[in-house]
């Protein structure tokens, strides 16, 4: 009797969750919870509704879904496409950190286990069995969007083998990934030749478990799946050049109207100088706590120990400099500290810029990132005019305090930075134009 009810109730559950969807009329007669259209009626006009090629005819509500977002970029991006007519939507997995999310209300999909992660203790929440139930629920009601949809653009680390065979085989759903890894051969062969850039000695993940690599693992599970996937974004910080299926398309993007150089800065934002002269160097820690390196008791994976001791080289020689940490700060408020300073150094080790370098060049702030010659010589022979308008000065571990002391004491080279990287920005970082370009390449 139990067990009859139980398959009543998530008849009378999935069957709402269907006719929503489909947008199917409700008995008003009935309870609020209970919808007129049994279950089997209402899968059978799903799947036929969701496969074009078996019915001709598709109710197909969203020309893309943004499978988890990749910081505000994501964001941009929907905002204008949905601007040029595509009908958009991004997914937000109930772990994904409050401090990273540019959506409101109403412009994502969220799935029931954001209210059920809400009302739970954080220790609960470190459960593993507990993550992959919330992790479930998530899936799953994504997946009843996602069949909907023309595409999926997914980040390669939440691009599931059993949805993309769905997806592809059963929906007819073209399924594209961003690349996103640090295990790459062309990183991993070049960490070990330059002293203090083997980045491998100072994640955590390594070092509490030597026979685990979370990136090795998202590698493995991208090889995996290329079978159900109609193209990678490579976004040119991965010179697949063997890959067949690869878009090169601008993924990345900075909204004019958020990130310019004349930003208005609020008064609880604003950066204190010593003296009038004095610069400012602008450095971020990592925000994954997987990344801090306990033993050192600094958050060495960009090379922080190295600038550091950079930076008091520098003053030690008499150059009015300070440096400042950015943590702490939600990604809409970084902005706002970053237009105020004087130059960025970001990561040391990598080979290749994250998002800060991007949002500083926007903001027509001098960078200094180390930048693999590997992938310099990729884009030198692939894309010479986006090697052209790289706007970055390269350093390493063992070079960074000469490259600063030559920029801090060179105010004709900090604009002839700045001026590059607001040229460079107009040309990679335009959210309409990116937006236009992804487009064509999905095929929307």
């Amino acid at each position: 009797m139990l067990a009859r009810k139980t398959l009543a109730a998530i008849n009378r559950c999935h069957s709402l969750h269907l006719a929503f969807l489909l947008r199917i009329p409700i008995d008003s007669s009935q309870s609020a919870c209970y919808c007129s259209v049994p279950l089997s009626r209402c899968f059978s006009t799903w799947l036929s509704a969701v496969s074009p090629k078996k019915t001709g005819f598709s109710l197909k509500r969203f020309d893309l879904i943004f499978n988890t977002p990749v910081y505000f970029h994501t964001y941009f991006l929907q905002q204008s496409l949905k601007v040029c007519g595509y009908r958009v939507s991004t997914t937000i997995p109930w772990y994904y950190p409050a401090y990273l999310n540019w959506y409101q209300p109403g412009q994502s999909i969220v799935s029931p286990a954001h209210g059920i992660a809400k009302r739970m203790p954080q220790q609960l929440l470190k459960s593993r069995v507990l993550w992959k139930a919330l992790s479930a629920i998530d899936q799953f009601w994504f997946l009843c969007f996602f069949v909907f949809s023309r595409a999926v653009l997914s980040r390669s680390d939440v691009f599931g083998e059993l949805r993309g065979f769905l997806l592809k085989y059963i929906f007819n759903v073209r399924q594209y990934c961003v690349l996103t890894s640090c295990a790459q051969e062309a990183r991993m062969s070049t960490w070990q030749s330059v002293p203090g850039c083997d980045i491998c000695s100072f994640c955590e993940l390594r070092i509490k478990n030597l026979h685990y690599c979370k990136d090795h693992h998202a590698q493995r599970r991208i090889a995996s799946r290329k079978n159900f996937s109609s193209g990678e974004i490579a976004t040119g910080a991965f010179p697949y050049s063997e890959t067949p299926n690869e878009l090169m398309v601008p993924f990345y993007c900075c909204s004019r109207d958020q990130f310019h150089p004349r930003l208005k800065v609020p008064k609880g934002y604003l950066l204190k100088r010593d003296t009038p002269d004095q610069l400012l160097i602008l450095h971020s820690y990592a925000q994954d706590d997987s990344r801090l390196n306990e033993q050192v008791g600094l958050n060495t994976i960009k090379g922080t120990d190295h600038l550091l001791h950079a930076v008091q080289a520098l003053k030690a020689e008499g150059l009015n400099i300070k440096l400042i940490n950015l943590t702490g700060y939600n990604q809409q408020d970084l902005r706002y500290l970053q237009v105020q300073a004087d130059l960025c150094v970001d990561e040391l080790r990598y080979g290749w810029w994250g998002s800060t370098p991007l949002e500083c060049a926007a903001l027509g702030v001098p960078t200094i990132v180390y930048i693999n010659y590997l992938f310099a010589a990729f884009w030198q022979k692939n894309y010479p005019e986006f090697a052209t308008l790289i706007p970055f000065l390269s350093a390493d571990t063992t070079t960074i305090t000469d490259v600063l002391r030559m920029v801090c004491l060179d105010p004709a080279l900090r604009n002839e930075l700045r001026q590059k990287s607001l040229r460079f920005a107009q040309a990679y970082l335009d959210p309409d134009r990116n937006a236009h370009r992804l487009a064509e390449a999905l095929e929307l």
